[in-house]
């Protein structure tokens, strides 16, 4: 199993912060901000794979 993309992982953070929208809107504060940080949690962990992704690649790079 490989490890989601950072496109994927976006994908995630936009689901969690729709979700999020909906609870506002249904009057359910504590669950829209669970979603909330989990769409920050996705997005970080978006960025750590970019970050990781390049620095891999520029490894890669400097061994060839």
């Amino acid at each position: 199993m490989s490890y989601p993309t950072p496109e994927a992982l976006r994908r995630h953070a936009e689901h969690a912060s729709a979700m999020a929208e909906e609870y506002r809107q249904e009057g359910r504060e504590a669950m829209a901000v669970r979603r909330e940080e989990d769409a920050t949690f996705y997005r970080i962990l978006a960025e750590r794979e970019e970050i990781r992704m390049e620095r891999r690649n520029t490894q890669r790079r400097e061994e060839a």
